[in-house]
């Protein structure tokens, strides 16, 4: 049984989808060191490291990095990114707030800290990348934010993870009554592919009736694999959105390359492929994608 959501927030490049892949023993958020490389929300699933009858799993979402006026890497004219991850902290039942450990303490982690307290819900503390001696040093920076219970991890060297799994499942057993959650493993795959500013993450919103993948005017906006479920004459279907696919010899930046391997990922496991083109007449590049899938 899936019962119950968990959240993670903090600023950008603290670690959070390390520690999503970490927790849900998957490859599916794209890991750069960069700061504002996950713009969407990602759902994952977590298996309990300690068995009750309360529940057998539960589902992660790894969100955007919190970002201000005077400290922003996205391109996007307003904060979509945030919107996203507003989403995301509306419908867990827990948050995990994920500090840097390697940074210290910002102020930036303060003001997220006292935005998540409002919410009444509960908050797991986490201070990541905590690698050796020299972040060790600074946990003391930590404590001047009052929290009795700090967590301290690194999830790119899987120290201290069994901690936070079991701090989250604690939590989630205190929330008085957890949501059910839909399992996918039935649904029919569907990949929309396409080049870049074709329109798929807009299709995917319209099929769906959501808001769930991200949409602007800059190409490239969809990085990571955005799915939603829906269910048609009582079949459940899982359309997966997918970054823009270029050519090859277009491609030199490190961060689009991964993009392009999680997008051919979902052509190779989906059912059924949706190839998005435009108005203006089929391109060289789209014959090129039929062709792949």
């Amino acid at each position: 049984m899936i019962f119950g959501s968990v959240a993670i927030v903090g600023r950008p490049n603290v670690g959070k989808s390390t520690l999503f892949n970490r927790l849900t023993r998957s490859k599916q958020a794209i890991i750069a060191d960069a700061p504002g490389v996950t713009r969407d929300r990602l759902y994952g699933r977590v298996s309990r490291v300690e068995p009750k009858d309360a529940f057998d799993e539960y589902v992660l979402i790894d969100t955007g990095g919190f970002e201000t006026k005077d400290y922003n890497f996205q391109p996007f004219g307003q904060d979509l990114v945030w919107q996203q991850t507003k989403v995301a902290i509306d419908s867990a039942d827990v948050i995990l707030l994920v500090f840097d450990g390697k940074d210290g303490l910002m102020p930036h982690d303060r003001h997220l800290m006292r935005t998540l307290q409002k919410l009444n819900k509960p908050v797991v503390y986490l201070v990541n990348k905590v690698d050796g001696p020299e972040q060790q040093a600074l946990q003391w920076e930590f404590h001047e934010l009052g929290i009795n219970e700090l967590i301290y991890a690194s999830a790119a060297h899987n120290r201290h993870i069994y901690d936070v799994a079991l701090a989250l499942e604690q939590a989630l057993d205190g929330v008085g009554s957890l949501k059910r959650r839909k399992d996918q493993r039935d649904a029919i795959p569907i990949a929309l592919i396409g080049r870049p500013n074709v329109g798929k993450s807009s299709l995917l919103n319209r099929l769906t009736g959501t808001n769930r993948s991200l949409v602007s005017d800059v190409a490239g906006t969809t990085r990571d694999l955005v799915d939603e479920t829906l269910t048609y004459h009582d079949q459940m279907f899982r359309v997966v959105d997918t970054a823009g696919l270029r050519r090859k010899s277009k491609i030199e930046d490190p961060l689009e390359q991964l993009t392009v391997i999680q997008s051919i990922r979902a052509i190779d496991q989906a059912e059924v492929v949706v190839l998005v083109i435009t108005p203006d007449g089929l391109k060289e590049q789209d014959a090129k994608l039929a062709s792949l899938a």
